[in-house]
């Protein structure tokens, strides 16, 4: 019986494509087209004559003086058939569309699925601007990048067409936020989904075994679901110094740090506390002492978290500051130092030491050398600050912009930073809950005000003040010193509204949703800016400013509120975040709340490798010459709000809260610390043989 001629369907490659623009697999088909004779072996083959098919016998003439017909005739002919035949449909398939298309219901159809087309492709770039399939308004500009800021405005990516006249551009921020999107998707995409993979990809990025107990801590991680499996490079990066110094040596300064034998106090002893991890009988113990406990609830906090996960670690202890600031300096080419030694795999000498260049402030040996503050002059010549050049924006690293090292400008405002600073001396195993790119402290998760409650939070469209918010103390610095009265952080900002004069601000007037338009720079008096986008106060009362007359000095030169409830900062769209005295311990509340949190720190925190900034909140510099910009950019115009961009500052918003209900979780915290623990085990215990290395 003749076999009926089918098409069969074949899969011809996987394709690769996702939302974000990673690969993944999907079977893609396509038609083989018309195969004669598929379910028999083809003419010629050699089962084709064990078949009595007359089908696969030679084809003869139907007159006797013809020679044979050749197979390749046959399919020539066959070929040509078809070819013949799909032309005739495709010339009648259009023909028929044509004659339709000529009705007019037929082409207002059209014309209404082409709108509908159009406008389900503009909100998809509304709301996923990163996707290959949107238009990148910035393709052909480029922007200078200055230590995680960019500058502003961009020029052409071609150099050859640089002139003195700046190309037409839609606003930065634009460009950021697509920018960081685009990051944010990439990074969770990739992460390892197995143990394997996992430890692949540690072997990848810090050349080296993960410690041992690492699977362990891979479970853990997996069964709480903890987002990003791979995102602890900072955990590495503040280990590698201690990894230089051998355990013996370790073990020896970490006792020091307990005063263990009670001869030699060092001064900082008496501002820690240590958690001592012991087990019986396979059952771990805590217990802490030292003069720390007595000064606040932190190491009970960290024994709380760590009742979790203890069973996975060995005996260990952990020394912990009770003070809101880090201790550990070491100069720039020590730390340098260590780092390449442990790189190499080499362990330093317990009495080399360094040599403390007096011809620099603290702060510049600290920095590596030839870094910009480190190549600048003294601070006592660079105390008034001066305005920058050039308009920036913070970019995608925000850890990077908090570099003062890097950024020699704002060592003066900021009461952290603004004065010499202290000499730098040896590495000490001291973990702390604040650090800066200066210091070497081990990082911890601060739980401080972590329980504190968001209260009654109304919905984005709901929230009656379209304006960004600011209540705190005076704290963060030393009010008893002129400099800081002028240009600490909170004072700075608490000084913002009564500023005068005029500033150039870029607004988008033109845009509309998921379609940027060019910037046009509008003139605005500062005070009206102010007004309209900023509710600033310093809450409470005075403190840290010295006598009663100083302290009543401050009082009288700015307006003092009373502390506002949550429920009323709820009702505000807009959240300021600065630092105190160290870490903030409202962010995580701000971030819980439905409100735009607009953060200004120089304190990278246990988080910072695993949250987006232009994604889960927005980043503002530490002299706030962005700030206002950046308000005006989703709030539009200080007269008639034209330019706004509020449905960007909800997406930001509620992908700040989703971040924070997914991502700073107690489980991972005690992942955090956990895989920290883990690193600090090792250092402090290794050996030849490699013992305290993961093995598969």
């Amino acid at each position: 019986m003749q076999s009926i001629p089918h098409r069969s369907l074949v899969v011809v490659e996987n394709y690769h494509l996702t939302a974000d623009g990673e690969s993944r697999d999907f079977p893609a088909f396509a038609y083989s087209g018309f195969e004669p004779y598929a379910d028999s072996p083809r003419i010629g083959s050699p089962d084709s004559s064990k078949s009595d098919s007359p089908l696969l016998k030679t084809p003869r003439s139907p007159f006797p003086y013809s020679p044979a017909l050749s197979t390749r005739r046959v399919r020539r002919s066959a070929r040509s058939s078809r070819v013949l035949w799909l032309a005739v449909t495709i010339l009648a398939g259009a023909a028929l569309l044509i004659h339709q298309h000529e009705r007019p219901e037929v082409r207002l159809a059209a014309k209404r699925m082409q709108s509908v087309a159009s406008k389900v492709a503009e909100q998809r770039c509304r709301y996923m601007s990163w996707l290959s399939s949107c238009p990148d308004p910035f393709a052909n500009l480029r922007f200078e990048e200055d230590h995680g800021e960019i500058l502003y405005p961009a020029l052409p990516a071609d150099l050859s067409a640089r002139t003195d006249v700046v190309p037409p551009q839609p606003h930065p921020i634009h460009h950021l936020i697509r920018e960081a999107e685009f990051a944010w998707h990439r990074k969770v995409s990739r992460q390892s989904r197995t143990l394997e993979q996992a430890v692949a990809e540690y072997r990848r990025r810090y050349n080296q075994p993960p410690p041992r107990g690492f699977d362990a801590w891979f479970r853990f991680a997996q069964s709480n679901n903890v987002q990003l499996l791979d995102e602890y490079d900072s955990i590495y990066e503040r280990i590698l110094p201690f990894a230089a110094l051998s355990p013996e040596v370790l073990q020896e300064r970490s006792a020091v740090l307990q005063n263990v034998t009670g001869e030699e106090e060092y001064w900082i002893h008496q501002h820690t506390a240590t958690i001592k991890l012991r087990h019986e009988d396979g059952v771990g113990k805590l217990e802490a002492e030292g003069p720390g406990t007595k000064a606040n609830p932190r190491a009970e906090q960290m024994m709380a978290l760590l009742e979790g996960v203890k069973d996975m670690l060995p005996d260990l202890n952990i020394t912990i500051t009770s003070a809101d600031v880090p201790w550990i300096v070491l100069s720039g080419a020590h730390k340098q130092m260590h780092e390449a030694a442990a790189q190499a795999g080499k362990f330093l000498d317990d009495k080399a030491t360094f040599k403390d260049n007096w011809d620099l402030d603290g702060w510049q040996v600290i920095c590596p050398p030839q870094s910009p503050l480190q190549e600048a002059e003294h601070f006592e010549k660079r105390m008034d600050w001066q305005a920058p050049e050039k308009t920036s924006f913070i970019g995608l690293d925000h850890v990077k912009a908090m570099d003062v090292c890097q950024h020699p400008e704002n060592q003066a405002i900021h009461g952290f930073t603004a004065w010499p600073g202290p000499r730098p001396g040896f590495l000490f195993p001291l973990f702390s809950f604040t650090t800066s790119s200066l210091h070497s402290d081990l990082l911890l998760p601060p739980l401080e005000q972590y329980e504190a409650p968001v209260g009654p939070d109304l919905p984005w469209a709901l929230k009656k003040h379209d304006k960004a918010l600011w209540r705190g103390s005076t704290t963060g610095s030393d009010l008893t010193q002129p400099h800081a009265r002028k240009y600490s952080q909170r004072v700075r900002l608490a000084k913002l509204p009564y500023a005068t004069g005029q500033l150039s601000i870029p607004l988008a007037a033109h845009d509309r949703p998921g379609s940027p338009s060019r910037v046009e720079s509008q003139v605005i008096p500062t005070m009206h800016l102010t007004d309209e986008f900023l509710d600033v106060k310093f809450a409470g009362w005075p403190a840290q400013c010295g006598t009663e007359q100083e302290c009543a000095s401050l009082e009288r030169e700015f307006e003092f509120d009373g502390f506002m409830p949550v429920e009323e900062q709820n009702q505000y769209k807009y959240v300021i975040d600065v630092d105190g005295n160290g870490w903030s311990g409202r962010f995580h509340r701000l971030m819980v709340s439905n409100s735009l949190v607009l953060k200004s720190t120089i304190f990278p925190e246990w988080y910072s490798d695993r949250i987006q900034p232009w994604v889960h909140y927005v980043p503002v510099k530490t002299d706030y010459t962005d700030l206002l910009p950046i308000i005006a950019f989703f709030k539009g115009s200080p007269y008639d709000g034209s330019g706004g961009h509020d449905e960007l500052a909800e997406k930001v918003a509620s992908a700040g809260k989703q971040w924070t209900e997914q991502n700073w979780r107690w489980v991972d915290m005690q992942a955090y610390l956990l895989r920290l623990l883990l690193e600090y085990a090792r250092v402090m215990n290794r050996d030849d043989k490699g013992t305290m290395d993961y093995v598969a």
